[in-house]
């Protein structure tokens, strides 16, 4: 453990998995050594046994790539004809998309070596990740090597029960990129009880563990985002300590960040700048909030009736009873306020 922590405070991440980004917040919180202790138990370059049985039965992942252009995307895919990834041993998996339902921004051409792979089970909560290479791309089969996988707690996760659905062939042509967040893309945000983001980590001056893709799930009361015209703004909860997704915006600024209606199987993906607000009024009336992410949309897809899963409802996390909405905080603020000038 000394010798994790030495290079810790030397400010260096030659053998550690955390980059300098995550290793920032660390130091904020003053948890450098204890996070390098955990990161040596858990984040493997390779997958343990549970973590090879897990993505081999999974439906369908989500996954976080960066295009040509460096914009982070979140995407999910699903195979509803055959297996949808297979593990061939600790290190090497695949994954074979369906050639029905696919994503154009998920091709050969259009994406760079890395990808975030992040498998949620939904009946159960349980959740897990990966960060991979391609190694190779053969027709719909995306053959990966694992650089670092471990487990995430399942926190803030809404359970839902799913079946698949026969949805029509020509769905996956209904896709329309979008430069702005019409209402009914709003309601759809405004309503969530979660979304998945994507960011990445990119260091020219060498090829550190963490350079790649990388995509996590954020979860919530509905009510817990929030948006203005472009604008979406959303609380950052108590987690893993890890932080991977705000040491990946503290490096680059970039995400992408998508959401799901459950409802009609719509996918709203989204690709856009971020920055981290540590300093705001309505922070200490958010509760559960450590801080605010603002993501600023520059352009994006919306896949309607993409999704070939039928949904239950939510059932809701038990940890969100100690997290709040805006709307709630906006009210708490007011009184405050109001209770001031008295």
């Amino acid at each position: 453990m000394a010798h994790a922590s030495n290079k810790y405070l030397s400010g260096s991440t030659k053998g550690s998995v955390f980059h300098s980004g995550e290793q920032a917040f660390h130091q904020q919180l003053n948890i450098g050594e204890k996070m390098e202790a955990v990161a040596n138990q858990f984040i493997r370059p390779f997958m343990p046994e549970q973590h090879q049985i897990f993505f081999s039965q999974l439906p369908f992942v989500w996954l976080g790539f960066i295009d040509q252009t460096n914009a982070p995307w979140a995407s999910v895919v699903f195979n509803t004809q055959n297996k949808l990834i297979d593990v061939h041993n600790q290190t090497q998996l695949s994954i074979q998309l369906d050639s029905t339902f696919n994503d154009s921004k998920l091709s050969k051409e259009s994406i760079k070596d890395t990808i975030g792979l992040l498998g949620i089970e939904p009946t159960s909560r349980r959740r897990n990740r990966l960060s991979a290479q391609i190694t190779q791309w053969a027709g719909n089969t995306i053959h990966l090597s694992v650089k670092q996988s471990f487990g995430n707690c399942p926190k803030y996760i809404q359970a839902r029960h799913f079946g698949f659905t026969a949805r029509t062939t020509q769905n996956h042509k209904s896709r329309v990129q979008i430069k702005q967040l019409d209402e009914s893309h709003r309601a759809l945000i405004k309503q969530a009880d979660s979304f998945y983001i994507a960011s990445f980590y990119h260091n020219n001056a060498n090829s550190h563990v963490s350079n790649g893709a990388d995509i996590s799930h954020r979860g919530g009361l509905p009510g817990f985002v929030k948006v203005d015209g472009n604008t979406i703004r959303f609380p950052d909860f108590s987690g893993n300590q890890f932080f991977n997704t705000l040491g990946n915006i503290k490096q680059n600024g970039c995400a992408g960040l998508t959401f799901v209606d459950y409802q009609h199987g719509h996918l709203l993906q989204l690709t856009g700048f971020a920055k981290i607000i540590e300093n705001d009024p309505l922070l200490k009336y958010f509760k559960g909030a450590l801080r605010f992410i603002d993501f600023e949309m520059t352009h994006g897809e919306w896949a309607a009736h993409f999704l070939p899963f039928v949904w239950g409802n939510a059932e809701f996390s038990a940890n969100l009873k100690n997290t709040g909405t805006w709307q709630q905080a906006d009210q708490a603020f007011q009184l405050n306020q109001s209770e001031s000038k008295q």
